[in-house]
């Protein structure tokens, strides 16, 4: 059965706002989840995966605080996908509020999205491999992982909501998309 909200999962919004410096001195650790990051066969082949530019570092350096978004996916009984494919199906709805919290602020704000494959050339290989910028800069942002969180400890932390993880084969009760917008 695929993944479609036909009674098959429900969802839950969770945001909690935070101090962005307070945010980088106890999630971020950049040269432990960059080098987890290049283990991934797309590291350095897509702009929202690292390494990042000083631009981009430097840009998250600047803001003082931070809202943290996620959605919740809790399967029901009928579903007998993988979570993969749940959370793909979910994906655009985190990014999409991500994009509509970071225009809305009155003060310039930047979202931090979800890392892995960009939802937005689908099956064309990023720009980056070629060298060439992002075509889709006003969509695309780069995730949390990239600039080094730790997401799994933020949303414990910050949303007081445990990503749990599939082990054994066995499904967890929910799964989690995170991402923040920095203001």
């Amino acid at each position: 059965m695929s993944a479609t909200n036909d009674n098959t999962y429900t969802t839950e919004w969770l945001e909690a706002d935070a101090d962005a410096a307070e945010m980088r001195a106890r999630f971020r650790d950049v040269e432990r989840f960059v080098s987890l990051c290049r283990e991934c066969p797309r590291y350095a082949t897509s702009w929202l995966c690292p390494p990042l530019t000083e631009a981009q570092v430097g840009e998250i350096e600047s803001y003082t605080k931070a809202r943290i978004i996620a959605l919740k996916i809790v399967p029901d009984a009928k579903f007998d996908g993988h979570g993969t494919e749940l959370m793909a199906l979910c994906r655009p709805t985190l990014e999409q509020r991500l994009l509509q919290v970071e225009k809305s602020r009155p003060e310039p704000a930047r979202a931090c999205g979800l890392s892995g494959r960009c939802p937005h050339c689908g099956d064309t290989p990023c720009a980056r491999t070629t060298g060439a910028p992002c075509p889709h800069p006003s969509l695309a942002r780069p995730s949390l992982e990239a600039f080094g969180f730790d997401v799994t400890a933020i949303a414990s932390e910050v949303l007081h909501t445990p990503i749990l993880w599939e082990r054994d084969g066995m499904r967890p009760a929910y799964y989690m998309l995170v991402g923040a917008v920095f203001y």
